[in-house]
């Protein structure tokens, strides 16, 4: 859905702007000239589901060009709950995919948008069991991906390169990890952590 900010309080009527059976996760472009929101969106109302990847012009969704699908899961990587992230430069998206069905080996994917038949390619070791990793919103330097992942056993915070596309584990929690978030101080990149126990 949208609402229009500009308008009086009595007058923002939401308006909707998707029309999928479920949408599990969604992301925003950081370029407003785009203006882009890429999506998972379900089809079906029972197993089997079919879930693409969509791509939908937040200043004109209903467009000969405003929602577009750009890509659709298979049985052997299934999309599911992911907030999809544009790469710096927009024309790559980043989301995680169960690989086969299975919940333990959820995998990070990159799909090319550039590319005429994109397709999604697994980025993360296959060979390592992880339940669904958590993309961060922003990027280091302009090249690292951060995410979160319990492949380690209680949650920590990796970095994937985009330019030598290897994996590099920040943090060594021995606690469950809570949540991690990127900021921006000064002109430096930094994670802010949150970890620890139930009972605090």
């Amino acid at each position: 859905w949208r609402m229009d900010l500009s308008q009086g309080a009595s007058a923002r009527t939401p308006e909707q702007i998707t029309h999928a059976d479920y949408v599990y996760g969604f992301g925003l472009s950081d370029d407003a000239e785009q203006g882009k929101i890429a999506y998972l969106a379900r089809s079906g109302t029972q197993a089997p589901y079919r879930t693409c990847l969509r791509l939908l012009d937040a200043r004109e969704p209903k467009g000969k060009l405003g929602d577009q699908e750009v890509v659709c899961d298979s049985p052997e990587l299934s999309f599911t709950w992911s907030t999809p992230r544009f790469s710096p430069d927009q024309k790559r998206v980043y989301f995680a995919a169960q690989q086969d069905g299975d919940r333990k080996r959820v995998q990070i994917v990159e799909v090319d948008l550039t590319l005429e038949r994109p397709q999604a390619k697994i980025i993360t070791d296959t060979k390592v069991e992880r339940h669904t990793p958590n993309l961060l919103h922003g990027w280091v330097d302009g090249e690292y991906l951060a995410y979160t992942s319990d492949e380690a056993g209680y949650g920590d915070v990796y970095l994937w390169s985009r330019r030598t596309r290897k994996t590099r584990r920040l943090t060594q929690h021995t606690e469950e990890l809570l949540g991690a978030e990127l900021l921006r101080i000064g002109n430096t990149d930094a994670v802010l952590v949150a970890h620890g126990t139930p009972a605090g």
